[in-house]
């Protein structure tokens, strides 16, 4: 199953694992340029674990410009809302 955390995360599971993936868009020079695929973050073994990591890694990802605390916990209440929307 695959669940779409947003326009640059999604899920994937399988029998053992929630695989954290960044949404990546192919460059000019490969066969099906600008198409989308998935390229593996993280592994782990739960869903709060792997939403977790979603929360560490997409606050990282788009911490630039965010120069002071309250920009920050902005920041993070925009990705714990895009968590709670999560269609499963």
């Amino acid at each position: 199953m695959i669940i779409k955390l947003d326009d640059k995360f999604a899920l994937v599971t399988d029998d053992y694992n929630f695989v954290l993936n960044g949404i990546r868009i192919k460059g000019e020079d490969s066969v099906n340029a600008g198409e989308e695929y998935l390229a593996p973050i993280g592994y782990y073994g739960t869903l709060k674990a792997s939403l977790e990591g979603y929360l560490r890694h997409s606050l990282k990802k788009d911490a630039n410009g965010v120069d002071n605390v309250d920009k920050l916990l902005n920041k993070l209440n925009e990705i714990q809302k895009s968590i709670e929307g999560v269609k499963i």
